[in-house]
C-alpha cells in the first residue's frame, strides 16, 4: 500500500535501529499508551514479537528516506478497555516526532482504511485517544471517525491510570442504506464537514435527503439486486433481496432512532422537482412520490443522437433522481438538478436508453 509520500509495509529486523531512534523519544510512546524503548535490542524484540506477530500491523515508510517513521494497524479489541462491539477491531497508530503536523498519520490511516474496505467485510472500527493528546483525535475525525460520547480509563496502557480516553468509531457502511463508505461518498454535516456515518446519497448538509420509512428504503435499494449478486456471487431475485435488506436494516443507526430524533430532509427544490416531473404527464409513467440524491456516474446513460453515442450528465455531479418501472420490462429514469429535468426510458442495466424528455427549468 502506498501514496506519493509513504508506503505501508511489514516491519523488518533491519528497522530496529530506526525504530529505537524514534520510539525512545519520551514524547512519543506515552501519548499512544506505550513506554519509550530502552535499547535497540528491545526494539528488535518488539518488531519480532509484537509487530510481526500481528497480521495487520505495518511500518509507515517514508519514501524520501526509506526509514520506518511510525506504525499503523488494526486488530482484535479483546485486550483493551475500549467499549468495542462484538468482534469489532480497534485501530491504532503513531508517527515519529520529526514528522508531526505534516499530515502523514492522516495519509497512512486513510490508506489503511481503503485497504480494509477493499479486502475485508469489517463493518466498523473503534479507536480512541488520551484527552491530553487531541492531535490524535483530529487525525481520526479527518478520516471519518465520529466521537461516541464515551470516555474510558485503561490502566493497562502505559501511564493509563487517571488518563481518560475519548472513544471514536468509524462505520464502514452507510447507516441508512448499507452502502460501503469511502472518503469520496461520505455525507456532509450542516457546516459542510464530512459525516462518517452516512453516504452523500442519504445524508447531505446535516439532514437526510429523503423522508421515507425503512420499508421504502428497502423498496428503493432492492432495484440494485443485480449489483449485489455480482459482488457476492449469489443469484437472488428482487423479492429475495428485499428479505435480506429487511433483516439487515434494523441493525443500522438510522432505523434504530426514534422518528422525532431524525434530521428530516427539508430541501425546497426536492418537492418542486417532484411536482414538476409529475406535471409533465408522461404516458405510462407512474406518479413519483420521492426523489433521491444519486451520483452522476450512476444515472448518466448513453444515448444515440444523430448516430453518435453521447452522455448528457456529469459523472462527478449529484442529481435528484429515481427509477420507476414502466410495466413492459423497461424503466423510466429521472435525473434533475436546479437547471434541467431529464426523463429517460431504458431496459435492464440501462440497455437501449432513450430520451423521453429533456426540459430546461
Amino acid at each position: 500500500m502506498q501514496t506519493d509520500r509513504i508506503i505501508l509495509r511489514p516491519w523488518r529486523d533491519s528497522d530496529a535501529e530506526t525504530l529505537f531512534k524514534y520510539a525512545s523519544d519520551p514524547e512519543v510512546g506515552p501519548r499512544a499508551g506505550w513506554a519509550p524503548h530502552q535499547s535497540v535490542e528491545e526494539s528488535l524484540e518488539i518488531i519480532r514479537t509484537v509487530f510481526n506477530d500481528a497480521l495487520n500491523t505495518w511500518a509507515i515508510e517514508l519514501k524520501a528516506t526509506g526509514e520506518a517513521i511510525g506504525a499503523m494497524g488494526y486488530g482484535p479489541s479483546c485486550d483493551c478497555k475500549l467499549p468495542a462491539r462484538e468482534n469489532e477491531p480497534i485501530c491504532g497508530y503513531w508517527v515519529a516526532k520529526p514528522y508531526w503536523n505534516q499530515g502523514i498519520c492522516t495519509e497512512a490511516l486513510r490508506l489503511m482504511l481503503d485497504h480494509i474496505r477493499k479486502t475485508t467485510e469489517i463493518k466498523s472500527l473503534v479507536s480512541g485517544h488520551f484527552i491530553d493528546n487531541p492531535a490524535s483525535g483530529r487525525v481520526m475525525e479527518k478520516c471519518g471517525f465520529v466521537p461516541t460520547g464515551e470516555t474510558c480509563i485503561d490502566e493497562t496502557q502505559y501511564q493509563g491510570e487517571g488518563r481518560p480516553i475519548r472513544v471514536l468509531r468509524l462505520e464502514l457502511y452507510c447507516q441508512s442504506c448499507g452502502m460501503p463508505l469511502t472518503n469520496e461518498i461520505l455525507g456532509t454535516n450542516a457546516d459542510g464537514s464530512q459525516n462518517g456515518e452516512y453516504c452523500i446519497y442519504c445524508y447531505k448538509d446535516g439532514a437526510f435527503t429523503g423522508d421515507f420509512t425503512m420499508e421504502e428504503m428497502v423498496e428503493f435499494c432492492s432495484q440494485f439486486v443485480d449489483e449485489f449478486n455480482k459482488n457476492t456471487g449469489q443469484c437472488l431475485s428482487r423479492e429475495e433481496y428485499k428479505g435480506v435488506l429487511r433483516q439487515y436494516y434494523p441493525n443500522l443507526k438510522r432505523w434504530q432512532l426514534p422518528a422525532d430524533q431524525l434530521p428530516h430532509a427539508t430541501s425546497p427544490i426536492k418537492q418542486q422537482l417532484i411536482d414538476e416531473v409529475n406535471a409533465l404527464g408522461i404516458k405510462d409513467m407512474p406518479r413519483i412520490d420521492n426523489l433521491f440524491v444519486l451520483q452522476g456516474s450512476f444515472v448518466n446513460m448513453e444515448y444515440t443522437i444523430n448516430g453518435n453515442k453521447v452522455k448528457l450528465l456529469d459523472d462527478n455531479a449529484t442529481y435528484w433522481g429515481n427509477q420507476v418501472e414502466k410495466g413492459d420490462g423497461r424503466c423510466f429514469g429521472i435525473a434533475c438538478d436546479e437547471h434541467h429535468i431529464l426523463v429517460s426510458e431504458y431496459g435492464k442495466d440501462g440497455a437501449d436508453a432513450e430520451i423521453v424528455i429533456l426540459k430546461r427549468r
